[in-house]
């Protein structure tokens, strides 16, 4: 009984998820795949690497940011592409702050790292 439901059940979300409504947001997924590879390559990396050495804040300061310009990019885009215009702030911004996260960990640690160096008496 329990596998007959199952399947009955996994065909009534087939066919909920591939309605055809669906496929005209096809683009906007597209655009935010995009974003999601800025975010795997450089946010989720840096940011945890800003954290361990010691400087979760920056990821605070970054993500504040990118709330604000989300916000106003919306106002003006939303009402011009609709639902695209969120998705492309949303991919802009996602790989902004991912490269912001990596250009200020880059710094702090060879800053960290450099003083760390000056106070190695040899």
């Amino acid at each position: 009984s329990t596998p007959l439901y199952s399947s009955a059940a996994s065909d009534v979300y087939k066919r909920q998820l591939l309605d055809s409504s669906f496929t005209q947001f096809t683009d906007v997924f597209l655009i935010l795949i995009f974003g999601i590879i800025g975010i795997y390559i450089f946010r989720g990396l840096y940011g945890n690497l800003l954290s361990s050495i010691g400087k979760a804040h920056i990821n605070y300061y970054i993500a504040s940011f990118s709330l604000i310009v989300n916000i106003v990019s919306n106002y003006y885009l939303i009402p011009k592409y609709g639902i695209k215009g969120a998705a492309i702030t949303s991919s802009i911004l996602m790989w902004l702050t991912g490269i912001a996260s990596w250009v200020c960990f880059n710094y702090l640690y060879k800053k960290k790292l450099l003083k760390r160096l000056s106070n190695v008496k040899i």
